[in-house]
């Protein structure tokens, strides 16, 4: 599942560009928005803290100043005093700050029988932080901390605890602290954020609809010539882009047109060349045939009479009949190779024995010289399949004869190994070999390894590329490799039922051609 996304990005550009504005923009003003935020926040809380300094400083000293002008030790008084103090916490400034006080026995304070340690408002003594509580304990300076304001109601407030130590009249030394809450600055931070939250949501609409509109601007067009030119190679040569305005777009739509034009034309030269080709060859073999045919008859005629004629004559004889013999094959496959050019040949399936067949072509040749060794691999396995016997035995025929005219007189090894849904033919020699750079040029029709080299057969230099066009007329192929003075090995891949796909995979044919050396 996870590889569809990629799929589409990797496959539509404008989904790519829509997704990398966005990711910009994602990332950019994600910083952007933080870093504000930020700072605004701090601005907020650092001016709540200062304000509350100077008012808790303020406040300290006024309850001080009421400690300090008690006469006298009546615990009433103290008790009264105490929460007058408290009552600090309930001005109208401190409503509007949100204040609240506590009074906490200090540690050093040696009058075990007094304890006035209160808060306002039901506050919790944890709402001190205990750091705080250290830092009083050798300083008469005003200390802060921020902190969460807890009440016994379980409500809870982030804010900020200021504290100084004070000398209580009759009571003995005491720790005040006044609490600040931050919630008015909180309530203002979340503004603050959701106003950036939707100000980042609006500007990324805009992104949004920017990019998708260049999208549209600049990727709609190329699309549109991509679905053109995917036209083109289906064979319809006749589309072409419309081009609006005068922008670079515009530009290349035009070229393109012109380019197609261009391919057209030529494409519709090059096919009346190749259909013009084409007729020659078959017009040329066909008219050809009936003076060859001629020709043959008088030349059996001739040769049938040579031991009647002086040995030099009897000998032109013979070379007249097997240059004819030569001729008319390759008449015979300048007509298969027209059939092929034109796909018109066809192909007559039927059951196929491959080794009785090959064991029928290899009878063909005169071997009085040279070993040809057929292994089936597996030795039980089957080797019937469907197909066109006449074109498979040609294909046996022309791979037997390059292995023969190329092997040196050395023996050729032939195997047959069947697969799961194909059957490979191999034909190894042990000759001149070939380069790499010769592995896709011998299947090229005319073409020679070493044309000046003298074979006692020769050939028409098109038994190989027929022997590929009768392979893939199969769905089969044929592939090579060798090794220059260690000889080559074809391989013909064949499938058993006709019409069906390959699955096998391919042999290694490095491999094989060392296993068989």
């Amino acid at each position: 599942m996870l590889k569809r996304p990629f799929t589409a990005l990797r496959q539509s550009l404008a989904l790519r560009v829509v997704v990398i504005a966005i990711t910009f923009f994602t990332i950019s003003s994600g910083v952007v928005g933080t870093v504000i935020f930020n700072q605004i926040r701090d601005r907020i809380i650092e001016d709540r803290i200062d304000n509350s300094i100077n008012e808790a400083t303020t406040t300290i000293a006024a309850a001080e100043f009421r400690f300090s002008i008690i006469q006298g030790t009546d615990t009433s008084i103290l008790e009264r005093t105490f929460n007058d103090v408290l009552q600090l916490g309930n001005t109208p400034g401190a409503l509007l700050f949100g204040r609240e006080i506590a009074l906490v026995k200090s540690p050093e304070n040696e009058i075990a029988t007094l304890d006035f340690t209160r808060t306002s408002n039901f506050l919790q003594l944890t709402s001190i932080p205990s750091d705080l509580r250290s830092d009083l304990v050798d300083s008469t300076e005003v200390k802060w901390r921020l902190t969460e304001i807890t009440y016994l109601s379980g409500r809870s407030f982030p804010g900020v605890a200021i504290g100084r130590k004070i000398l209580v009249q009759g009571a003995g030394p005491y720790e005040m602290y006044v609490f600040f809450s931050f919630k008015g600055q909180q309530d203002s931070i979340d503004i603050v954020a959701r106003g950036l939250l939707v100000a980042g949501i609006l500007v990324f609409v805009l992104i949004l609809g920017i990019a998708v509109l260049i999208v549209r601007r600049v990727v709609e067009p190329i699309r549109r010539i991509a679905v053109t030119a995917e036209s083109f190679t289906s064979g319809d040569f006749s589309k072409r882009v419309d081009v609006e305005g005068d922008d670079e777009i515009a530009a290349l739509g035009r070229s393109f047109n012109e380019m197609a034009f261009s391919i057209q034309q030529q494409i519709s030269r090059l096919e009346n060349l190749s259909r013009m080709q084409q007729r020659f060859v078959s017009d040329v073999s066909h008219e050809l045939r009936n003076p060859l045919t001629t020709v043959r008859m008088a030349s059996e005629v001739i040769l049938a009479a040579k031991s009647d004629f002086d040995p030099t004559v009897a000998r032109s004889a013979e070379i007249l009949m097997t240059q004819i013999t030569r001729f008319d094959q390759l008449l015979t496959d300048l007509l298969e190779v027209s059939r092929f050019d034109a796909a018109v040949a066809t192909l007559a399936s039927e059951p196929i024995d491959l080794a009785a067949l090959l064991r029928e072509t290899i009878d063909e040749f005169d071997l009085r010289s040279t070993r040809v060794e057929v292994r089936l691999i597996p030795m039980s396995a089957s080797t019937v399949i469907a197909g066109d016997a006449r074109r498979v035995k040609r294909i046996m025929r022309n791979l037997l004869s390059n292995a023969l005219d190329h092997g040196e007189g050395k023996e050729i090894l032939v195997t047959i190994e069947r697969k799961e849904s194909s059957v490979d033919l191999g034909f190894r020699d042990f000759g001149v070999g070939l380069e790499p750079e010769q592995f896709e040029r011998v299947f090229e029709r005319f073409w020679r390894a070493d044309a000046s080299r003298s074979r006692e057969r020769g050939g028409t230099g098109l038994g190989l590329a027929i022997a590929r066009e009768d392979a893939k007329l199969h769905g089969g192929s044929i592939r090579v490799f060798g090794e220059k003075g260690r000889g080559a090995l074809f391989q013909v891949t064949l499938p058993i039922a006709s019409g069906q796909p390959i699955t096998d995979s391919p042999t290694d044919l490095h491999a094989q051609f060392d296993s068989l050396g």
